[in-house]
């Protein structure tokens, strides 16, 4: 016989969903980590939202949608995404950036026109950048462990215990 659990009784629908497929019981729907939607009218209609509401409200809306569309579990919580875009996709008044189609890419001071600039770039100012920030981490490594499993944690509990609305 299996060990009880604290968690045992208190799941959402989704985690429970999840949780009876592993075990191979019945069940009615799929669970899911998928279906990133970016269109703002979409999530609204998914979320049981009315139109207009996600730019007010992103977090709640977009969280609205995951759990009513089976999401049990989510690799990545970054529910104001969606916000970088309008409705229908960038618009002639976005600003043309690397991943929006921006004529010339500068960064850190150097025109990214070519792989050996890509490179060039990298041996200045990523590879530096990462040896800084991995020295850092290891300094305080039981310290940033603690804090990002903790805000893991926060973020999974949304799709564990949270019912749709």
């Amino acid at each position: 016989m299996r060990e009880q659990t604290p968690y045992d009784g208190s799941w959402g629908a989704n985690a429970q969903l999840a949780l009876d497929t592993i075990n191979m019981r019945p069940t009615r729907g799929i669970p899911t980590s998928s279906g990133n939607c970016m269109q703002w009218s979409h999530i609204e209609t998914l979320s049981g939202n009315p139109p207009g509401s996600y730019p007010d409200n992103p977090e709640q809306v977009y969280l609205d949608y995951r759990l009513r569309t089976g999401t049990c579990y989510i690799d990545q919580w970054i529910p104001k995404n969606p916000l970088s875009m309008k409705d229908r996709g960038f618009t002639s008044d976005t600003n043309r950036e690397a991943t929006t189609g921006a004529e010339t890419i500068v960064r850190d001071g150097l025109v990214i026109d070519s792989p050996k600039a890509a490179v060039e770039h990298m041996e200045k100012f990523v590879f530096p950048h990462y040896l800084r920030w991995k020295k850092e981490l290891q300094a305080n490594i039981e310290a940033e462990v603690a804090k990002r499993i903790a805000a893991e944690v926060t973020v999974q509990e949304l799709f564990a215990f949270f019912e749709v609305n």
